[in-house]
């Protein structure tokens, strides 16, 4: 569930009144569950940002996904 990534990535923004990027923590993560939670952590923040991935292919892919 991305139920905390959006009430953190909400709250962020009704406090910070700029722009903000959301971290995500990728190792090990499977690729649909990192695609679902960045596209909850871009409905709320001026971008996102994957550590600590191996796969570069995964994450452009997701990159692809979330940005159209």
């Amino acid at each position: 569930t991305t139920y905390w990534l959006e009430a953190l990535a909400m709250g962020f923004a009704d406090r910070l009144h700029r722009p903000f990027l959301v971290e995500l923590y990728g190792l090990d993560v499977p690729e649909e569950r990192l695609r679902k939670a960045a596209e909850v952590a871009m409905a709320y923040a001026d971008g996102v940002l994957i550590a600590y991935d191996r796969d570069d292919a995964k994450v452009l892919r997701i990159r692809q996904s979330v940005l159209g």
